[in-house]
C-alpha cells in the first residue's frame, strides 16, 4: 500500500509542478509583453526560463523519491499545465500586468524623471562652466 500512496504523492506533485510551470511561463509572457528587450536578452530569458523549469522537475524527481521518470509523472506535469491555463491563466495574467504598471508607475517613472532633471542640471551647469 505504501508504494501506490508514494505514486499517488508523486502524481500530485506533478500536477503541481505543472501549474508552476504555467505560472512562470506567464510571468515571462507578461514581462516579455510590457518590457520590450533586444533580441539577446530575449535570448538569455529564454535560457533562464529552460533552466528554471529544469530546476523545478529535478526538485520534482527528487522529492518523488524514486528519481525516475515515469509516464504518470509526465501526463501529471500535462494535467497540472492544462489545468492552470483554463482555470488560473488569465487572472495570474490579469493581477501581474497590475502589479508591473503600478510598479512601473512607482519605481521606473520617478527614476526617468529624475534623470532628465540631471540632465537639464548638468548641461546648465556646463553652460555657466564657459565650456560649449
Amino acid at each position: 500500500m505504501g508504494f501506490i500512496c508514494r505514486q499517488v504523492y508523486t502524481f500530485l506533485l506533478a500536477i503541481f509542478a505543472g501549474a508552476l510551470v504555467g505560472m512562470i511561463f506567464d510571468i515571462s509572457r507578461v514581462k516579455r509583453k510590457l518590457i520590450k528587450t533586444h533580441d539577446v536578452v530575449v535570448y538569455i530569458e529564454d535560457i533562464l526560463y529552460w533552466i528554471i523549469i529544469s530546476v523545478v522537475l529535478f526538485v520534482l524527481m527528487y522529492y518523488s523519491k524514486e528519481c525516475e521518470v515515469r509516464s504518470y509523472i509526465l501526463l501529471g506535469l500535462i494535467i497540472g499545465v492544462i489545468m492552470y491555463i483554463c482555470m488560473l491563466s488569465k487572472y495570474v495574467l490579469f493581477i501581474l500586468e497590475r502589479v508591473i504598471k503600478i510598479l512601473y508607475r512607482c519605481v521606473i517613472f520617478p527614476i526617468s524623471i529624475f534623470i532628465k532633471v540631471a540632465k537639464v542640471l548638468l548641461r546648465c551647469v556646463w553652460r555657466l562652466s564657459g565650456r560649449r
